[in-house]
């Protein structure tokens, strides 16, 4: 089918016969008189193989909207907001397998290693704005890997920190077990709602986490945003948009100083890629 499909058609007409794909579904819309649209959408008599978010109209095949709220629609819905997830380089404490997540101990030369092995790997990225954890580590990766594009701006953004472990911060799992032995077992008998004194439980940062998506895509909806945070964060991402429930997270694995890209398209995701780790070039001695 070439050019557009007449924009005056009686209601009780499925206009589905004349579409042959998604394209001449946006193709579909023009302004008609009166300065209005119709809105082609599908219905039982078409079966496309593919169709993204659909415009339903009860018992009618085609809607009347306004030329302008019509384009919108078809704008927000297939307009691409790329969304770079970045995990920070190793620490003292992730080397150390210490709970770690408001606290910041130095990045291990591996640590530094890494960040520039992503400042390499996204270097031909053109960011847009980059939201980062307020953290030391998170900042210093930003950092480096923004180094030669000051024009971006770097936008703290405290709803991506990592899960605070209140009481059981710096330990490790031993020394839990050891201080805290009756903390330890209600936390983890209760994946979704037990916590650490003074900490967050997974539902906690779960509902944190979906506002700060929700505004990601709200404020920076058709660009490409990268986010440097840490692997809870991006884990429930991941589950938000793949539908997977949160108690599952850790089937995601984000590693130390690595990459997890999405492409959203209105309701849909595209997984671009999870947990790439770049190559690192670790320095010779001389």
């Amino acid at each position: 089918m070439t050019g557009r499909i007449p924009l005056r058609r009686e209601p009780s007409t499925c206009c589905c016969h004349a579409l042959s794909n998604e394209r001449a579904c946006v193709a579909a819309v023009g302004r008609g008189p009166q300065g209005t649209a119709h809105v082609p959408v599908w219905c039982d008599a078409a079966k496309p193989r593919r169709t993204r978010q659909r415009i339903s109209v009860e018992g009618r095949c085609t809607q009347r909207l306004s030329a302008t709220r019509a384009e919108s629609i078809i704008i927000s819905e297939y307009m691409r907001t790329s969304v770079w997830f970045v995990r920070h380089g190793q620490t003292v404490a992730n080397q150390q397998r210490r709970y770690q997540s408001r606290s910041d101990t130095p990045l291990t030369a591996y640590g530094q290693w890494q960040i520039h092995a992503l400042a390499r790997r996204l270097q031909r990225i053109p960011f847009d704005v980059a939201l980062v954890s307020p953290t030391e580590r998170t900042r210093l990766t930003a950092s480096a890997v923004l180094a030669d594009r000051p024009s971006i701006t770097q936008s703290i953004a405290p709803a991506w920190i990592e899960t605070s472990h209140g009481d059981w911060e710096g330990l490790t799992y031993h020394e839990v077990l050891a201080r805290f032995p009756h903390t330890a077992q209600q936390r983890f008998s209760d994946t979704l709602h037990g916590k650490a004194t003074h900490g967050e439980s997974l539902s906690d940062v779960a509902t944190r986490v979906a506002g700060a998506w929700s505004d990601l895509l709200h404020h920076y909806r058709g660009g490409r945003v990268l986010v440097v945070t840490h692997a809870t964060p991006i884990q429930l991402a991941l589950c938000t948009v793949s539908g997977l429930p949160i108690t599952r997270h850790w089937q995601w694995r984000v590693d130390l100083g690595s990459i997890t890209a999405l492409d959203v398209y209105g309701a849909d995701t595209i997984v671009r890629m999870v947990n790439e780790v770049p190559r690192i070039a670790i320095p010779r001695e001389t």
